[in-house]
C-alpha cells in the first residue's frame, strides 16, 4: 500500500485538507439549508438536544490511537507491510472513527422516529449498499449463534466425545510456540466458574509455579516453576497429521513465494528464506509418490486412523515429526501397517507416554530412529527400540537426561543391526558405565558422545567394531585417556574439542599430540590425517619425550616419564635415524645440545619487508632467548610478537606459546620453518 515514507506523508496531508474542506462544506450548506427554510428531512429537523438520549450519552467515546494495532492488521491484510507508515494508519484510524461515528449518530437519529435502538437502525442505513448489508447480517447471525451456544452450556469437548479428564495428559502450544502438557483440567478457587487447563511446560522456567495455587494442590510438576493456568482459548490442542500433509503439500498457496526459515546474518540479525515459485512446485507435486516428508512443527496432535495414510501416501520412506503434540506410542505405532517402507522416523520433542496395547506391532524396515529432547529414560528407549524396531541400526537420544545410573542398568541385549548411538548433551559422566551399557553390542560401529561430563577414558577390551567416537565438550583432562584409544582394535576417526586436556593448547599442537599418541587414526576433527603428516607429528612427538628424559638423571624419574608415553618403545623402533642419532651423540644429554637448522619467517606487518632468516640454534634454546633473537635480527620487542613453527609451507602452524621451554620440547626438525606474529 505504500509505495514510500515521503510521497505517503504529501497524500496524508492533502487528504486531511480534503476532509476538513468537506466537512466545511457540509456545514456550510447545512446552515444556508435552514436558513433559506429548505426542507430538511425529518433526521435533519431533529435537534442536537433531542440527539442527546440516554443512548447516546453511554456510548464510549473513541480514545485516539485505540484502535492502531487492528488498523495495522487490517492494512496487513489488503497487502500493506507489516509496519505500514505511521500516519497511514493515523489517517486510516481517523477514517474510520468518522464513519463510525457518522453511522451511530444516524442510528441514534433513527432510533428516536423508531422508539428504540437495535440492528434494525444499521440494517436501513446500509440497505443500499449490498455488500455491507450482506457483511452485518453475516456478524449479526454469528454473535446469536455464539450467544445460544453460550447460554446452552455446550461443552465443545464433550461433543467430540472428549470430556475434561481426558483432556489430561494432552499436548498444547501457545502462541509463542512453547509446548506443554495438561495436567490438570477445570475451575479454580477465586476465579468463578470458568474451566482452566494446569499445564505442565517442556521449559522448567516457562511457568510460575508447581501446580499448586493459594494453597491448594491442582496438579504436580517436576519443576518448581514449569506450572501455570491458562484458559483454553490460549493454547492450541493441534491438528490431525492428515490436515497437516495437506496444507504443506496439497493445498494451493495464496501467494507463489513462501517463507521456508530464517538464516542468521552476520550482524546478528536474522533474514527470511523465501521459496519461489510454489504453484509450479506444487503443481507437479504428487503426494503419492513422495517418499520424504516433514512436518516438523506443525502442531500435529491426532495420528490417522487405519487405512487413511495409507491410501494418501502409501510411499513415504522418511517421515519428521519432530516437535509436535504426540502424546502416545500407541498412536506412533498406527504408522507402522500405514507406511510399510517406512526407513527413518523422527519423533524429536514430542512427549510419548508407553501405552502400547499391541506389542506385536513392529516397524521391519525403520533403520533410524530420532528420539531426541524427548524426556525418556535409557530404560524406556530401550524398551520401545528392543519391542518395536528389530532391524534398527541408528539410534539418536539426544538431551533426555540419560545419566550413569540409567546407562548402569541391566538391559537385555540390544540387536545385532545396532551400528550407531548418539547419546550427545545427556548428563553421562562415567566411562564404565558407558561400556556396561554399550560395550558389548558386537555390531556398534559409531558412538557419539558430545557434551556430557565424561572425565575419563579407560583401557577396554569391548567396543570391538567401534570405528568413530565423538567425545567434544566434556571434561577429559589426563593423556592417559587419549593413550586408552589404543586399546579400540578398529577406531579410525576421533571428535575430541572443548575438553579441559587442549583447552590451553593450539589447534595445530593438539592435533599433533594426539595423531602421534594414537596410532590406528585415520581421520581427527573431521580432517583426514596423511601419512606424512603422521610421521612428521610421530618424530616431534618422540624429539619431546627425549628431551624430557634429557632432563632426569636418575631412573626412577625416567620411568615416570616413560610411563606416561606408551608409545615410547614402539616410535623408537619405528623412527631408527632418531634412535642412532641419540646413541652416536652420547645419549640424550648429548641431544638436547645439538643445533637444529631452522627459517625465521617475518610475517609481522611491522617487519613483513624484511627477508627470511636461516639460522643453526640449538635445541636447548628457551622459547624466550629466540625472542631476544628475533628482536636484533627484526627489530621487534618480546612483548610485541608470538612465534610459531611448521613442518612445511602448508603445514598447521603450531604455537611456540611458553617462553620458558626449550626449542627441542616442540620437536623442531631441520627445515622447519619459524613464523613471526604480531602479538
Amino acid at each position: 500500500m505504500d509505495s514510500g515514507k515521503k510521497p505517503m506523508k504529501k497524500a496524508v496531508v492533502e487528504q486531511r485538507g480534503k476532509k476538513r474542506r468537506a466537512v466545511e462544506l457540509q456545514e456550510k450548506t447545512r446552515n444556508e439549508g435552514g436558513a433559506r427554510g429548505m426542507r430538511a428531512s425529518p433526521l435533519r429537523r431533529l435537534s442536537s438536544k433531542e440527539v442527546s438520549t440516554p443512548q447516546a450519552s453511554s456510548v464510549k467515546p473513541f480514545v485516539q490511537g485505540e484502535m492502531t494495532e487492528s488498523i495495522k492488521h487490517m492494512m496487513y491484510g489488503f497487502g500493506d507491510e507489516w509496519e505500514p507508515d505511521s500516519d497511514s494508519v493515523e489517517l486510516m484510524e481517523e477514517i474510520t472513527i468518522e464513519y463510525i461515528r457518522s453511522m451511530t449518530k444516524k442510528a441514534l437519529e433513527l432510533s428516536l422516529i423508531k422508539g428504540k435502538l437495535d440492528a434494525d437502525c444499521l440494517l436501513f442505513l446500509v440497505r443500499k449498499h449490498p455488500k455491507k448489508l450482506e457483511r452485518i447480517k453475516q456478524l449479526l447471525a454469528a454473535n446469536e449463534l455464539l450467544k445460544n451456544v453460550l447460554n446452552s452450556g455446550f461443552d465443545p469437548m464433550e461433543e467430540n466425545g472428549i470430556s475434561p479428564k481426558t483432556m489430561e495428559g494432552r499436548r498444547v502450544q501457545d502462541t509463542e510456540g512453547h509446548r506443554g502438557t495438561i495436567r490438570f483440567t477445570g475451575t479454580i478457587d477465586g476465579k468463578g466458574e470458568h474451566t482452566y487447563y494446569g499445564i505442565e511446560w517442556d521449559e522448567e522456567n516457562r511457568g510460575k509455579h508447581n501446580g499448586e495455587a493459594n494453597g491448594k494442590r491442582y496438579f504436580t510438576t517436576k519443576a518448581a516453576t514449569s506450572g501455570s493456568f491458562v484458559v483454553p482459548s490460549k493454547v492450541s490442542t493441534g491438528v490431525s497429521l492428515l490436515q497437516a500433509l495437506e496444507e504443506r503439500y496439497m493445498q494451493a498457496e495464496i501467494k507463489d513465494i513462501r517463507e521456508a526459515g530464517q538464516v542468521a546474518t552476520a550482524s546478528g540479525n536474522s533474514k527470511s528464506i523465501q521459496l519461489v515459485g510454489v504453484h509450479k512446485i506444487q503443481e507437479k507435486q504428487d503426494i503419492g509418490v513422495i517418499c520424504k516428508v516433514s512436518l516438523e512443527s506443525c502442531q500435529i496432535s491426532q495420528l490417522p486412523q487405519r487405512n487413511e495414510l495409507h491410501a494418501v501416501a502409501p510411499n513415504i520412506e522418511v517421515l519428521n515429526l519432530a516437535w509436535n503434540l504426540l502424546n502416545s506410542w500407541n498412536q506412533v505405532l498406527v504408522l507402522a501397517e500405514e507406511l510399510p517402507k517406512l526407513e527413518e522416523l523422527v519423533l524429536s520433542g514430542n512427549r510419548l507416554c508407553y501405552d502400547v496395547e499391541d506389542m506385536s506391532i513392529v516397524f521391519p524396515n525403520v533403520k533410524s530412529l530420532v528420539l531426541n529432547d524427548m524426556n525418556m529414560t535409557w530404560s524406556e528407549i530401550h524398551r520401545v527400540c528392543h519391542n518395536h524396531f528389530p532391524n534398527l541400526k541408528e539410534l539418536y537420544a539426544v538431551s533426555n537426561g540419560i545419566d550413569d545410573s540409567q546407562l548402569s542398568e541391566k538391559e537385555s541385549q540390544w540387536f545385532a543391526a545396532l551400528e550407531l548411538i548418539d547419546l550427545s548433551h545427556n548428563s553421562i559422566s562415567n566411562w564404565s558405565a558407558v561400556e556396561a551399557s554399550l560395550g558389548s553390542i558386537s555390531s556398534l560401529k559409531h558412538l557419539i558422545l558430545n557434551g556430557n561430563q565424561v572425565e575419563a577414558i579407560l583401557p577396554t577390551s569391548s567396543f570391538t567394531s567401534l570405528a568413530t567416537l565423538a567425545i567434544s565438550d566434556n571434561k577429559i583432562a589426563l593423556w592417559s585417556s587419549v593413550d586408552a584409544l589404543n586399546t579400540f582394535p578398529a577406531l579410525e576417526l576421533l571428535r575430541f574439542i572443548k575438553n579441559p586436556l587442549v583447552g590451553n593448547l593450539g589447534a595445530g599442537e593438539s592435533r599433533m599430540i594426539i595423531v602421534a599418541r594414537c596410532e590406528r587414526l585415520a581421520a581427527f576433527n573431521g580432517s583426514e590425517i596423511r601419512a606424512k603428516e603422521r610421521v612428521d607429528a610421530e618424530q616431534m612427538y618422540l624429539k619431546r619425550i627425549l628431551h624430557e628424559l634429557a632432563s632426569f638423571s636418575s631412573e626412577e624419574d625416567k620411568q615416570k616419564v616413560l610411563s606416561n608415553h606408551p608409545r615410547y618403545s614402539q616410535l623408537l623402533n619405528k623412527y631408527p635415524d632418531l634412535q642412532k642419532t641419540t646413541a652416536s651423540t652420547g645419549g640424550p644429554a648429548a641431544l638436547s645440545r645439538s643445533l637444529v637448522a631452522v627459517v625465521f619467517v617475518p610475517m609481522s606487518i611491522n617487519a613483513t619487508t624484511m627477508d627470511n632468516m636461516e639460522k643453526k640454534i640449538p635445541l636447548n634454546m628457551k622459547v624466550a632467548q629466540l625472542k631476544l633473537l628475533v628482536q636484533k635480527k627484526y627489530g621487534l620487542e618480546p612483548a610485541e610478537h608470538q612465534l610459531s613453527f611448521r613442518n612445511s609451507k602448508k603445514g598447521m602452524p603450531i604455537p611456540m606459546d611458553d617462553d620458558s621451554c626449550e626449542v627441542a620440547y616442540y620437536g623442531l626438525q631441520d627445515g622447519n620453518e619459524i613464523l613471526i606474529n604480531d602479538a
